[in-house]
């Protein structure tokens, strides 16, 4: 009797260091909040067609489907974006990949994470008032054209593009880069400049309306550029790791449902997201941007593509060194 409740008083002993110990355990383990319901605020920087799959992704419900609910706010620029991030007053931006240059050569503590890339095709095109030629980049010389702001891609491109073309930005071509986005179609319609640097859909309603037509695209077709990815910290990455992985997983989801479905279908699911512009409008801008296949076919990615990008922000004096692209903050999630 005596062996007996010697026996049950260390099992008893035994089960007590148990619980305390996985107790433990559980307080030390990082808390995953990917259950279902997982709330994620991400900014846009403008809406554009080229964020399409980001679009039919909420609006077909493929990020419910994957256990997220997700808000979406629109930012004034990329900067704007940037700071409410670095803030902690959103989780995701989705914003040019330049950002990144620029954040990594100030030095900042806080580290910026490239959790996928979102498009590699610029959607950006010039327009001129008429076109009653063939086009040549020479025709710019001597001419105002309004271009995009200071450090934004589409500008940064367009000024590349034009030095290809033996062009001096600002010398040969004078450009108006300090216009805010929404006064920029009212400015070229009233009469100010000879060509115009737009995104979609802002392209096909200069068209629809006879105020501009597109001469050329900005897209280089030599050099394979990311031109929008999704942007987080490395603390909410870590502490958020498998809903930043599911929200990359739905975004492909959303690539290839994208892909599937006729841009009326299209157009129609995600007119919301437009507000002001006209169907026939929006169905033009869908439908071009569908054509251009502007949508990347992996969710990492290259070193090519970010040499590529580095070389031209090089080129540029955007930056002043090179950074080695082993210090840009990737993050590969299996596909």
């Amino acid at each position: 009797m005596r062996k007996k409740s010697i026996v049950l008083f260390i099992l008893l002993i035994l089960s007590i260091i148990s619980a305390i110990l996985i107790i433990n355990i559980k307080s030390e383990t990082p808390t995953e909040e990917a259950t279902p319901g997982q709330q994620l605020n991400v900014s846009l920087v403008s809406h554009s067609t080229v964020f399409l799959p980001f679009y039919v992704a909420l609006e077909k419900n493929v990020f419910a489907s994957y256990g997220l609910e997700v808000s979406v706010n629109t930012c004034s620029s990329q900067w704007d974006a940037y700071n409410t991030l670095l803030a902690g007053e959103t989780d995701i931006i989705l914003t040019g990949p330049e950002i990144v240059f620029f954040h990594l050569q100030q030095d900042k503590t806080e580290e910026l994470v490239i959790i996928a890339p979102a498009s590699n095709a610029n959607d950006c095109f010039l327009l001129a008032r008429k076109n009653d030629k063939p086009f040549d980049w020479i025709d710019l010389k001597g001419k105002v054209v309004i271009g995009h702001k200071n450090g934004e891609l589409p500008q940064i491109v367009f000024e590349h593009i034009l030095r290809q073309h033996n062009l001096r930005p600002f010398i040969d071509v004078h450009i108006i880069n300090n216009l805010p986005p929404e006064m920029m179609l009212g400015s070229f319609q009233a009469g100010t400049g000879q060509y115009i640097v737009l995104s979609e859909p802002l392209a096909s309603l200069a068209e629809s309306n006879n105020i501009g037509h597109i001469v050329a695209s900005l897209e280089l077709a030599d050099t394979p550029l990311p031109t929008n990815v999704f942007l987080t910290t490395s603390e909410f990455l870590s502490a958020h790791r498998t809903a930043c992985q599911k929200f990359v997983e739905a975004y492909r989801l959303g690539i290839e449902r994208t892909k599937e479905l006729f841009p009326e279908e299209i157009a129609l699911s995600v007119q919301e997201h437009f507000p002001g512009l006209q169907s026939n409008v929006l169905l033009k801008a869908v439908s071009r941007c569908k054509s251009t296949n502007c949508w990347p076919s992996s969710s990492c990615l290259t070193t090519k593509e970010l040499t590529n990008l580095q070389d031209i922000l090089l080129k540029g004096k955007e930056i002043n060194e090179k950074i080695p692209v082993r210090k840009i903050p990737l993050e590969s999630f299996p596909e």
